[in-house]
């Protein structure tokens, strides 16, 4: 096994997990937490650059010194004596086949601070292909109660942005059980709107029977059920998944 160790960094973009530079890269790069690069995570980190999407790096590339945002990863570091015999290959199939266990009961022992580290530490694992982080942050969602308070409508929005960009039926219907379970509020709000947003992305064969079935089996606010009849319309659009 891997010993790896987490440094005390500066809290900047360069030392995040999810900023991603290309090989021989000073500071400029890209935030992979950007839905716009999840079809093309597997390539840029087999390849080391942005060949496969030169466009929309010279649209989204930043300066890694300068920006930080709240959803900040600190990023892990495998020791300096074992570095120079691990390949890149290696590196990726640490993150993909990581036990995930004892990060994951510790989504249901910790305060909201922690979680939102323990939410984007599995993020940063199931980019890179790792289905134990993967399923266990989805059935601990499906598991959630209806959502009461702003620090509960956080830690959901973190988690849907997190599962929402997979393409599954399991996905689908984890956030219909969300619409359905959780009531529709101002303090809710939020968590809605990221909901139907990320439902409204999903291809129409995939959303319309559960969510016609929503509508069949619960009574919205004519706002809200208007923006939910929207989402049966036509929808196209590429994600990953497992």
């Amino acid at each position: 096994m891997i010993d790896v160790s987490t440094e005390d960094l500066e809290r900047v973009c360069l030392n995040c997990s999810q900023f991603f530079v290309a090989d021989g890269g000073m500071e400029e790069g890209v935030c992979l937490r950007d839905e716009v690069f999840a079809p093309y995570i597997d390539i840029l980190f087999e390849d080391g650059n942005f060949t496969c999407c030169l466009a929309l790096y010279g649209e989204k590339k930043f300066d890694g010194t300068e920006q930080v945002c709240a959803d900040f990863d600190e990023i892990e570091f495998i020791d300096d004596d074992e570095l120079e015999t691990i390949s890149e290959d290696e590196i990726i199939t640490l993150y993909k086949t990581r036990n995930m266990d004892s990060l994951i009961k510790q989504l249901y022992d910790s305060d909201w601070a922690q979680l939102k580290k323990v939410v984007s530490s599995l993020d940063t694992h199931i980019r890179f292909g790792n289905e134990n982080a993967y399923r266990g942050l989805l059935d601990y969602y499906n598991g959630l109660p209806a959502a009461e308070s702003l620090d509960d409508v956080h830690h959901r929005v973190q988690i849907v942005n997190v599962l929402a960009s997979f393409v599954t039926h399991d996905i689908v219907q984890a956030l219909v059980t969300e619409l359905e379970k959780s009531p529709s509020n101002n303090v809710t709000r939020q968590l809605y709107t990221t909901i139907l947003n990320a439902l409204g992305r999903y291809p129409h064969e995939l959303v319309y029977e559960p969510v016609w079935g929503l509508l069949k089996r619960k009574k919205f606010a004519t706002k809200i059920e208007k923006r939910i009849c929207a989402i049966l319309e036509p929808r196209q659009a590429v994600f990953r998944g497992f």
